[in-house]
């Protein structure tokens, strides 16, 4: 699979032909940060700025949520204990925190912040006997005391510092370097240096070298070698660098050089296996050209396609409501994300293949199947022998270049299927009644030929020894098209036909 920024600008779900673009920005100001949550119909991805109400996003637009928390900095998601019910936690500059279930924000008393700096806020599990609970960092006053306090954790009834000598917290993560999970921070402690775990009763040192700079992300990442922590920032020692590893011993520098500042990561599997992501102010990691965001596989850096024309302050990993692809939220100061028009927030989509108009009836804007012969989740209408339908599904990489791509179906009738393409989404993303099912496929029609069936399985492409992009006289330069089988269906069945097709799926193809 290929991966490429995903254009979300249009008002519908309908698919795309834009390879790279963005999603409409929320209301208001630059997100500050993103958090994934299920309000009860479905997890979905939140926003949050600093003046305004959370922003939700439905898969197509942005709107506001009643009752949310207002001008959040930070955002954290978790149930607290073992298995208590998941709240969003949200955090505004004057450390300010809230618990939103939903429907209803919930004022959490105790903590106040004495100078307006972006605190943080998660939901972690420090590894204590506890389970989770919500840690804050900034500079507080907690319970009345002084504005001296830089970590707070709420256990759902009540706060409590986390003392030490610290100077500011900007990140936390939990993590387990083979000695037991511990929750660590990322900050200014005078006898700890930049990083420090919580002991129970004190912040402590790493073992080995002290790492000295300035931490702006920690990221738990496992690059196939085991999980480990990651940080980026700007250091000095013991390494000169701007991401580092910590293996539980030692500090090591990842990959080659950044040219400017790193201030993100994430780990996330757009498809191609898991990876950590870096965003920042850099341009290129070593002789490699990155604007504004990289991806490390294990072995080396590499750029997300044209990436960004500005640097991003969060990322989110998540899962596309409508066809649960892999995606990355990413905000930040940018106007453009793969090359085309991006308002402040975009999306690193892992899919290259996308199911679309199934008989299914999930889709309202889809025309219904012509007997009432629904069809299964994400196939064709139903046909004679299977109350399914049948289904078309791709695998393999759609590289002009190198084309593995292969179409293959399942459950259909007779004894071969055709298989054609088209660049458009039929009735402008509604289909069209065709014998007993939907034609999907619109546009400029290509046959691409005819494969015999076997057990309801046809297959075409490079898994059957040709090449859909050499058949299909796909462009050089890639672009979107979108695919279709064909089959025999008993005359006796739904209509005086005697024919049925599959879903489409809908290809990106790169150079």
């Amino acid at each position: 699979m290929v991966p490429a920024f995903r254009s979300s600008s249009s008002p519908s779900p309908r698919p795309r032909s834009a390879r790279t673009g963005s999603r409409p920005a929320p209301p208001g100001q630059t997100p500050f940060a993103f958090a994934r949550f299920d309000a009860g119909s479905g997890p979905a991805v939140y926003s949050s700025d600093t003046l305004n109400l959370l922003q939700r996003w439905n898969g197509t637009t942005w709107s506001s949520v009643p009752s949310s928390p207002v001008g959040s900095s930070d955002l954290a998601v978790g149930g607290l204990g073992f298995g208590g019910p998941e709240r969003l936690y949200s955090i505004s500059i004057y450390s300010t925190v809230y618990s939103f279930d939903g429907t209803t924000t919930t004022y959490l008393p105790g903590v106040g912040n004495l100078n307006p700096w972006p605190p943080v806020i998660a939901v972690l599990d420090d590894g204590l006997g506890a389970g989770n609970a919500v840690f804050v960092g900034g500079q507080m006053s907690v319970n009345g005391g002084p504005y001296s306090t830089h970590v707070a954790r709420w256990n759902g009834t009540s706060w409590a510092e986390l003392g030490g000598a610290i100077s500011s917290v900007r990140a936390f993560e939990s993590f387990d370097d083979g000695a037991g999970r511990r929750l660590y921070a990322a900050g200014g402690f005078t006898q700890a240096g930049e990083v420090a775990r919580w002991s129970g009763s004190s912040w402590e040192s790493l073992p080995g070298p002290r790492l000295e700079g300035t931490v702006t992300s920690l990221r738990v990442h496992d690059d196939g070698t085991g999980p480990a922590l990651y940080a980026c920032g700007e250091f000095t020692l013991p390494v000169s660098a701007r991401v580092v590893k910590w293996n539980g011993s030692q500090w090591t520098a990842v990959g080659a050089a950044f040219n400017s500042s790193v201030y993100r990561l994430a780990s996330f599997d757009d498809g191609s296996g898991p990876a950590l992501y870096a965003t920042g102010l850099f341009t290129s990691v070593g002789a490699v050209p990155a604007a504004h965001i990289a991806r490390w596989n294990g072995t080396a850096w590499s750029a997300l396609g044209a990436g960004l024309d500005g640097s991003a302050q969060a990322m989110l990993p998540a899962t596309d409501r409508a066809s649960g692809a892999p995606e990355l939220f990413v905000a930040g100061n940018f106007l453009n994300a793969g090359g085309s028009p991006a308002s402040h927030v975009a999306r690193w989509r892992g899919c290259s293949f996308d199911v679309f108009c199934a008989g299914d009836g999930a889709d309202p804007q889809v025309v219904a199947c012509p007997c009432g012969n629904v069809g299964g989740p994400g196939r064709g209408c139903a046909n004679s022998v299977n109350a399914n339908g049948a289904e078309l599904v791709a695998s393999g990489l759609p590289v002009v270049a190198q084309d593995t791509l292969t179409l293959a179906t399942n459950g259909v009738t007779g004894s071969f299927a055709l298989f054609f393409q088209g660049d458009a989404f039929e009735g402008n993303g509604t289909g069209a009644l065709l014998g007993d099912g939907v034609r999907c496929v619109g546009g400029n029609l290509r046959r691409l030929g005819t494969r015999a069936a076997s057990g309801g399985v046809a297959t075409h492409g490079f898994a059957s020894g040709s090449s859909i992009a050499s058949i299909g006289l796909v462009p050089a330069a890639g672009g979107v098209e979108y695919y279709q089988a064909w089959y025999r269906n008993a005359a006796s069945y739904c209509t005086s036909d005697t024919f049925n097709l599959t879903n489409g799926v809908r290809v990106l193809w790169v150079p």
